[in-house]
């Protein structure tokens, strides 16, 4: 599907680093999720495409990583030759803080983020303010962007972007097509443990950091 110019992008979960775990004060352990944490997503039998998964920021003009936005890496899936050199990186800087708690070798998420906070939606007649991964915010942000993408691509005869992370992972630091996001970090449960903070290049908070339009269409060929 990648091949043939779908771009597939997940949440990656409102639970920091605990996953889907019930929300308490005494949670420390941290757990990935799935489908999130796996290198692909099986759309249908025999039919499966590579997953761009999307973090959350909060916090404007100058954006910081969401408390809740999901983020760690897998025990069952393997790391991606793309997402190498970004996590050994984030390793190396990454001192005593949840040390040992990041795999060198598996899955590592999220790949991106977009704002993710404060999102005005209607459900029913009903007014409601939402903040998360899911619902209409980081995750429908990022796909929107990705779909204006695809429509100026298309209308100037190119083709479709379809499976992001290599490209995005060997563009972002050289060209900047990302806003690199550093601060705050995604807390185990609510008060409780400290989880992975957000710093410069890719991180399990944010990713790569969140979508500047202008920058990435030029990086398309636009």
């Amino acid at each position: 599907l990648g091949a043939r110019g779908v771009s597939l992008l997940y949440a990656s979960g409102d639970g920091g680093v605990s996953g889907n775990q019930a929300s308490s004060n005494f949670c420390t352990k941290f757990v990935s999720v799935f489908p999130t944490s796996c290198p692909y997503f099986v759309l249908l039998p025999l039919t499966s495409s590579d997953v761009t998964t999307v973090g959350a920021t909060t916090e404007q003009p100058t954006e910081i990583g969401a408390s809740f936005s999901g983020g760690g890496s897998s025990n069952c899936f393997a790391q991606s030759a793309y997402q190498s050199a970004a996590i050994a990186s984030y390793l190396s800087a990454l001192g005593s803080n949840s040390s040992g708690l990041l795999s060198a070798t598996g899955r590592a998420y999220p790949d991106v983020s977009a704002y993710g906070t404060r999102y005005d939606i209607k459900s029913s007649a009903v007014s409601l303010i939402v903040s998360g991964t899911s619902c209409s915010t980081s995750t429908p942000t990022f796909a929107v962007i990705v779909t204006l993408l695809n429509d100026q691509l298309l209308s100037a005869g190119k083709s479709i972007l379809g499976f992001l992370n290599p490209r995005l992972c060997s563009t972002a630091a050289g060209m900047g097509v990302l806003n690199d996001v550093v601060g705050e970090n995604n807390l185990a449960c609510s008060g409780g443990t400290t989880g992975f903070y957000a710093a410069q290049g890719w991180d399990p908070v944010t990713g790569l950091g969140t979508p500047n339009f202008a920058i990435l269409a030029s990086a398309a060929g636009l």
